[in-house]
């Protein structure tokens, strides 16, 4: 009964399959949270959260896991909790530290939702060096951005983290952005999970909330 509400979008050996994949996300603030929200719910079998930060007051107008209780607690801790009362089916490892102090294996698709620049091309290269799919997103203001890299592709370093630096020079966050961005993210990540057609091929998509045209 849980999924009975995926079929449809997906089949039942979909969603078996998503069942048996295994994710890494890299932040859990903005997008992050959305993103491990979303996926504990399309009923990913394991998640492991990378995350060092504590939440602040600043966080509390966007980022889904922060309440004015959570100020000051790690934001991966509060994730896992937050997973555990979602679904509990789902074996979620937190690490709270940096992503450089971490060793992955057996992971099916790294996702990045850090907001720091170098922490994107620290996981573009741990991409290529594991031969890891690569999802990244980012936003600012009224924008947003969403990066498909394959492992030695090229469209992170030539195209994406141009458009990253300008996304960081609107100079704030948004709720609705970062709803968004974590949504495009969980979508692309399912169709890539499951191989759907074209899904592993490198796009980078832009968007401007302020002019969408419906």
């Amino acid at each position: 009964m849980r999924y009975q509400k995926n079929i449809g979008a997906i089949s039942r050996q979909e969603q078996e399959i998503i069942r048996r994949k295994k994710i890494m996300v890299v932040g859990c603030g903005s997008i992050g949270g959305f993103v491990i929200e979303g996926f504990a719910r399309m009923g990913i079998g394991r998640m492991m959260v990378v995350d060092n930060e504590i939440f602040e007051q600043t966080n509390l107008n966007r980022q889904p896991f922060s309440t004015e209780k959570n100020i000051g607690k790690e934001k991966v801790y509060v994730a896992r909790e937050r997973v555990k009362d979602i679904n509990s089916n789902v074996l979620f490892s937190g690490i709270n530290d940096d992503i450089r102090n971490v060793k992955i294996e057996g992971v099916d698709i790294i996702i990045d939702c850090s907001n720091s620049i170098d922490t994107k091309s620290f996981l573009k290269k741990l991409s290529d060096d594991t031969d890891t799919m690569l999802i990244s997103g980012a936003i600012g203001g009224w924008k947003g951005a969403v990066c498909i890299s394959r492992p030695s592709g090229e469209i992170f370093e030539k195209t994406y983290i141009h458009e990253v630096e300008k996304l960081q020079s609107e100079g704030s966050l948004t709720y609705f952005s970062a709803g968004f961005i974590g949504s495009a993210i969980i979508s692309q990540g399912v169709r890539m999970l499951l191989e759907r057609e074209g899904s592993k091929e490198e796009r980078l998509y832009k968007f401007d909330f302020e002019n969408l045209n419906g």
